[in-house]
């Protein structure tokens, strides 16, 4: 089991770091849709949070946010939303919805996304001189939308055997 296990924490870390390069090189400056781009990261730490539960979503997320905070000035504010996203994911899982998870996912991922966008801009907001709701209307609710469309494409090409090893549950480890 603990092979299992630290094949997981390997296959998610490098899966995070790709991600993390995949953002930074290719899609923020190619797939951008005005000032819109689906965070990759957001919905790594969704589908880890709904899958593993709310301490591995929150670890990831805020490991995720670190990384990416080192793209802006603000720091750890990415790491705190993703914490709170990755942990909050765990609530919208329940047994029936896993029958319909690859249509259910988006709807997460929209609906985390936007909370999300209200504790970054609504920090941000505090910092500046910039109005909450021109933020979130510009950035937010696009960015929502995008990364809702990018984790059903994710999740499509997803294959299941990946899918299959991340239902890994700890408890029986020991």
């Amino acid at each position: 089991m603990r092979r299992k296990r630290n094949q997981l924490i390997l296959s998610l870390s490098l899966t995070a770091l790709v991600f993390y390069f995949l953002q930074t090189t290719f899609i923020n400056p190619f797939l951008s849709v005005g000032h819109s781009v689906p965070d990759l990261l957001l919905i790594l730490t969704l589908f880890v949070g709904v899958r593993l539960g709310q301490l591995s979503g929150s670890l990831l997320g805020f490991l995720a946010g670190l990384l990416q905070d080192v793209l802006i000035d603000f720091y750890g504010l990415n790491a705190l939303c993703k914490t709170v996203v990755g942990f909050s994911a765990k609530y919208f899982k329940t047994e029936k919805v896993l029958l319909v998870e690859k249509y259910y996912f988006p709807i997460v991922v929209f609906f985390s996304s936007i909370a999300h966008s209200i504790i970054f801009f609504g920090f941000q907001s505090l910092d500046a001189d910039l109005n909450f709701y021109t933020l979130f209307m510009n950035y937010g609710l696009p960015n929502a939308l995008y990364s809702a469309v990018m984790a059903f494409i994710l999740w499509s090409l997803t294959p299941n055997a990946f899918l299959d090893f991340i239902n890994y549950d700890a408890k029986h480890e020991y």
